[in-house]
C-alpha cells in the first residue's frame, strides 16, 4: 500500500501496483482534476528506456493535469554558484 497526500494534508492510501497504480486508483476514486509531482532521479540503465511516469499517468488519466514542480531547493543552490 502506497500513501498519497492530498493538498489538504489528509494521506490517501491505494493498493495499486507501484506508484502508477496507486496514483491512478486514487486519482479515481477521489474524482481528482490535477497530480502534483515533484522531480524525479534520473533514470539509470533499462530504466532509461521506458516511459516516464508523468507520460503514462496522462496516459492512464485522461483529463487530470500532471504538474511537474521545481526542486526549490536546488534552485537555492545553483543561485549560489
Amino acid at each position: 500500500m502506497l500513501g498519497i497526500t492530498g493538498t489538504g494534508g489528509a494521506t490517501r492510501g491505494g493498493t495499486g501496483a507501484g506508484v502508477e497504480g496507486c496514483s491512478t486508483e486514487v486519482a479515481r476514486r477521489q474524482g481528482s482534476t490535477y497530480i502534483l509531482l515533484g522531480r524525479s532521479r534520473p533514470a539509470r540503465g533499462l530504466a532509461r528506456l521506458r516511459t516516464p511516469l508523468p507520460q503514462r499517468l496522462m496516459e492512464l488519466l485522461p483529463g487530470v493535469d500532471v504538474r511537474i514542480v521545481a526542486d526549490r531547493a536546488a534552485r537555492a543552490i545553483e543561485d549560489r554558484r
